[in-house]
């Protein structure tokens, strides 16, 4: 008898203590420490009706009905459209009052705060992302509620919870009030840093758009641009900016379009950079078929935001699935259409599956952590910031280096092409000056040896013919006049098509020859100046040059009315200068600009690439032309 009532007693007081351990296990006990783990002392129901009161909800709890999280700080139900509640019971055992702040994060769309005094549960805050920005208690990227507590006081809160997505991802954070500001301003600092780099990135990327007109660089900037909003919004930022300063635009504020973009222009990006085409790919045409889908999906949900259309828990699921589908389809194309690069030996596809499995880690990462799968995060202040950010630093860089490649080698192309274009032109004037040399020995030899056995049998008439005819005499002498006239013009012709004893006697002593020429008989003296070595000068720029001064020669002869000119031609070290001043009239912009003289200058001018400026007025026109040798 007396074992079994020592074993009663022994059971009664373990029941008890036990009780008492669950007690203070379910109690939220403030002792004066800056920071708690609220959520493991939190009790919930799931409320799969989604429209559950609250006196039901503390009936439930008072009955027992309710489960426990198997979390420290982020209640995450998965896949659900269940509303949730949510019970704490907070115990100040500090000697003075303390002020603490219950913050939740962003993603929740309804949030009702109710306490508990005594036997009466009355609402403290009704906010969420579906209400105003202006009902949260206190402006922050999260909801954050004020929890004040008097010193040796207990107080019971209880939270409702829905949204009208299809995720519950709940991250709870229970601090002091001072300490959750100070946690805050550190993170915005984190952030700015991480926002800094994106922006940098998207910058650079566009400048290198501007500077290559390659597309990807445009297409890379998008994708930075919309990695960036969502990790933004993933945080709340994107959120709090949004809806305090433009409401008007909350529609824009969906995460599903905003990911799912992501998703598209991270596939179109890999296309873009590993060169992935229907050609080269058995991947490519399901990776197209994945970003269709991945479109459709973004103009479904822009156009339900707008137009504020709202589908039933059968359709949301059906949508929520094929969404989730697709862009595992995206995750595993993009790992195996750069894989594939990799095998068929792209060294540029290497650094791209380094850069993109950060990227994917991360992403993944938080998509576990939405759906369910999992509960962690690998790094601070997420897996999906950390590893966006390394892979578009790796990224980045690669570009540089592939821009400094492509400015590398489209400088080398512009050399062979300059090159060839060069030997083409050359080998044309070439072929032309041979062709002249050909004329002008024509000229010279056979019509000018015609001239003049024609002009000697004119000479040699019999003088009594002459004489005892006048108007044979006169006819014979206007014959002769006209044959030296035509052996002047050939004459002429050849020494332009071809300078005499050009090639034996060089550049600068054929100009001096044909300036004394000038000089000889004419109403123009001209100065000749030379400076520098001639045997710089290649034969084909020799002839142009020749061409070009006796071009500007010709014109001061037909058209100064220049009493003096001077001509100056100077070899320097890396160029060509030619300067022909005159003390004529001047000319006349309007008509002169497009005389055949001066066009065949500038051709020539241009051929050589070099430049032409003429200064000309009415005390006389200086031509300077500058030539790269």
């Amino acid at each position: 008898m007396k074992t079994l009532k020592l074993f009663l007693f022994l059971s009664v007081s373990l029941f008890a203590q036990q009780q008492l351990l669950a007690q203070k296990a379910d109690t939220m006990f403030i002792t004066g420490k800056n920071s708690y783990k609220i959520l493991p002392h939190m009790a919930y129901i799931e409320d799969t009706s989604r429209v559950m009161p609250i006196g039901k909800a503390v009936a439930l709890f008072n009955s027992g009905k309710f489960k426990k999280p198997d979390a420290i700080t982020t209640f995450n139900a998965g896949i659900t459209f269940s509303a949730f509640w949510f019970k704490v019971i907070i115990k100040n055992t500090d000697k003075r009052a303390r002020l603490l702040f219950l913050g939740i994060h962003e993603h929740v769309d309804t949030l009702w705060l109710y306490k508990q005094t005594g036997n009466k549960v009355l609402p403290e805050v009704f906010t969420g992302f579906n209400y105003p920005y202006t009902s949260r208690p206190i402006p922050n990227r999260n909801f954050l509620f004020k929890i004040a507590i008097p010193a040796d006081s207990t107080f019971t809160y209880y939270l409702r919870a829905r949204n009208n997505a299809n995720y519950m991802y709940m991250p709870f954070g229970f601090k002091n009030a001072d300490n959750y500001m100070a946690d805050e301003t550190g993170r915005y600092q984190l952030l700015a840093v991480y926002t800094g780099i994106f922006l940098f990135v998207i910058v650079f990327s566009l400048f290198l758009y501007f500077s290559l007109k390659d597309k990807l660089h445009l297409w890379y900037a998008f994708y930075v641009f919309a990695t960036l909003v969502y990790l933004m919004m993933e945080d709340g930022i994107t959120y709090e900016f949004v809806l305090k300063n433009f409401p008007g635009f909350r529609w824009a504020l969906n995460e599903e379009y905003w990911w799912y973009g992501c998703m598209l222009l991270w596939l179109y990006v890999m296309q873009l950079f590993t060169n992935q085409k229907r050609d080269n790919s058995k991947f490519y045409l399901l990776t197209k078929l994945v970003m269709i889908l991945l479109g459709c999906r973004i103009f479904i949900e822009i156009l339900m935001a707008i137009f504020g259309i709202k589908l039933n828990s059968t359709l949301s699921a059906i949508v929520f699935n094929e969404g989730d589908i697709v862009f595992c389809a995206g995750c595993i194309l993009l790992l195996a259409g750069v894989i594939e690069k990799v095998i068929q030996g792209s060294k540029q596809a290497v650094v791209y599956l380094i850069a993109i499995s950060f990227g994917v880690i991360g992403t993944l990462n938080i998509y576990f952590n939405y759906i369910g799968l999992t509960n962690i995060n690998l790094v601070e202040p997420n897996g999906m910031v950390v590893g966006l950010t390394i892979e578009i630093i790796i990224l980045s860089f690669a570009l540089t280096a592939r821009y400094s490649l492509f400015r590398k080698e489209k400088e080398q192309l512009l050399i062979e092409l300059n090159s060839q274009q060069q030997q083409l032109t050359e080998k044309i004037v070439s072929t032309q000056e041979q062709e002249r040399r050909r004329l002008a020995e024509d000229l010279h030899d056979d019509v000018g040896a015609t001239l003049g056995a024609l002009q000697l049998h004119i000479s040699n008439l019999p003088d009594e013919q002459m004489a005892n005819n006048i108007y044979l005499k006169n006819y014979f002498a206007k014959a002769l006049s006209l044959v030296l006239k035509v052996t002047s013009d050939v004459r002429s012709i050849s020494h332009d098509l071809l300078p005499q004893d050009f090639v034996d006697s060089g550049l600068f002593e054929t100009i001096q020859t044909r300036i004394n020429d000038l000089n000889t008989g004419g109403n123009t003296q001209f100065e000749f100046v030379k400076e520098g070595d001639e045997k710089k000068i290649s034969p084909i720029y020799a002839i142009t040059l020749y061409r070009i001064i006796n071009e500007l020669l010709n014109n001061i002869v037909k058209h100064a009315e220049a009493s003096e000119a001077t001509v100056q031609l100077s070899v320097l070290d890396d160029s060509l200068q030619i300067i022909t001043y005159d003390n004529g009239i001047g000319m006349d912009h309007t008509t002169n600009k497009k005389g055949i003289g001066l066009q065949n200058i500038q051709s020539r001018v241009n051929f050589l690439k070099g430049d032409l400026i003429t200064d000309s007025g009415k005390n006389g026109t200086t031509h300077i032309i500058n030539i790269p040798i």
